[in-house]
């Protein structure tokens, strides 16, 4: 950015000043938001009564909330911030993230190593998993604070093809837990990861039975390093077909007015090959990036490999018509149009669980894009993240961000990312409601160039 000098011929005026002091600030306020968080000492308004945020997976210096108080009233959040203490030049990933906050007295129950259901589909003790929790307690825990979460096999990761950062954190919503939940699996030749983001009463059980049965429904039909583009297709749509059928079974009340958004992603390699194939399949407004840079380029590609489902998207809006449903549009320039349901109007056209809006056009069958290949001689990255990053960050935008820091160190970037999507959220007041922010983050790995 470049800012007026002395030798600027134009004639000073009041007015040119204050452009100038204004663009003095923003460049000072991207400076500071550009310094690595772990340098970061956050303080706030001498008034501000906030929790302070719990230590599980927080972004590493990130500011603090804050207070409740302050938020609802609609004033923007005042964030200061002072550099403190050395910069630290060690990098983060998730495993050594995890293993740092393990035995903390803050985190007794909330870090607990347990493998996830889907494992049970894949040779013994071949996968990998982080994946979140889910507890009657989650109410109670801290605005910003992170999400409890099971792990196992923890220190395979890095022996694995895909670097991964991993961070999802409550938002500011009274009386109302992270409804956000994820998991990553991983094991030699393939990663499947997903977010699910929840919605209404019980939105936080609905997407944490989504992110619970989903991978195992989807890995007994599929088998990600063989299968062909058409058999994770019809995997997919078969695995989220069942997911509802469970769901209408197990918990038939909580998902009858409440729902989650899901998107799935699958990278797989053959051995010895020199590519990986990226295949998604999502319903509702979870995006999924792919940024792509090849090595004689300076700059990166950005994709959006899934399309959200809003009710105003021309296909939906003819589902919905056909059911003799209806979209509400807005006065409100900033507001979506929703789909009219009774029990409450939704911002998606496509979700699990919702079972009431059904008859008035929401669809449970996931949208299954063309797969991409991921040629090794490129770099690349996959960005998985829930409408708490994407509300506030355009792809391009994310990407150029996670990018700066080396895909070994993937673990901060997606912290830094959250960091800065929950200080966009304060700064731009949202009545003092702040969305649950959850960022996947996935870099495959490269093997050094030969001298």
């Amino acid at each position: 950015m470049l800012l007026a000098g002395p030798s600027d011929p134009t004639p000073r005026t009041a007015e040119k000043e204050r452009e100038e002091g204004s663009e003095r600030r923003r460049a000072v306020s991207e400076m500071l938001a550009e310094v690595d968080e772990a340098a970061c000492a956050a303080t706030i308004s001498p008034d501000a009564k906030a929790k302070p945020a719990q230590q599980l997976l927080s972004p590493a210096g990130g500011p603090e909330p804050t207070s409740p108080a302050s938020m609802q009233s609609g004033d923007t959040p005042l964030v200061k911030r002072s550099l403190a203490g050395n910069l630290r030049s060690r990098k983060i990933t998730i495993q050594t993230k995890i293993g740092s906050l393990q035995g903390l007295d803050s985190q007794e129950g909330r870090l607990v190593e347990l493998a996830h259901p889907a494992v049970d589909c894949c040779t013994p003790g071949a996968v990998a998993s982080v994946w979140g929790k889910c507890s009657d307690q989650d109410k109670y825990q801290p605005f910003f604070s992170g999400k409890s979460m099971n792990f196992d096999r923890l220190s395979s990761f890095g022996d694995l093809p895909f670097e991964i950062g991993i961070h999802c954190q409550r938002g500011h919503k009274t009386h109302i837990p992270n409804q956000d939940d994820f998991f990553v699996l991983q094991r030699e030749g393939w990663l499947l990861c997903g977010v699910a983001d929840g919605h209404g009463q019980y939105g936080h059980e609905v997407s944490h039975f989504v992110q619970e049965h989903l991978p195992k429904s989807i890995l007994s039909r599929f088998k990600p390093g063989l299968a062909s583009a058409d058999e994770w297709r019809t995997s997919a749509v078969g695995a989220f077909e069942d997911v509802v059928s469970k769901m209408k079974q197990d918990i038939p009340t909580k998902c009858q007015e409440s729902g989650a958004t899901a998107s799935v992603v699958c990278l797989s390699r053959q051995e010895g090959g020199a590519t990986s194939k990226l295949r998604t399949a999502h319903v509702g407004d979870s995006t999924v990036v792919y940024a792509r840079k090849a090595s004689a380029d300076p700059s990166w590609e950005v994709r959006l490999v899934t399309r959200n489902h809003r009710p105003d998207r021309e296909d939906e809006m003819r589902r919905i018509k056909q059911s003799n449903g209806e979209v509400v549009f807005s006065e409100h320039a900033n507001q979506p149009p929703r789909l009219r349901v009774p029990s409450g109007d939704m911002a998606v056209s496509r979700a699990f669980g919702d079972i009431d809006a059904v008859e008035f056009g929401l669809s449970s069958e996931p949208e299954v894009e063309d797969e991409n290949i991921l040629e090794d001689k490129d770099e690349h990255l996959v960005l998985v993240c829930s409408d708490g990053v994407w509300d506030v960050f355009e792809p391009q935008e994310a990407v150029n961000m996670v990018a700066k820091f080396a895909a070994d160190d993937s673990q901060r970037a997606a912290e830094r990312l959250a960091a800065k999507s929950q200080s966009r959220w304060q700064q731009q007041g949202s009545a003092g409601v702040i969305d649950d922010i959850t960022v996947i983050l996935i870099r495959p790995k490269r093997e050094a160039a030969p001298p």
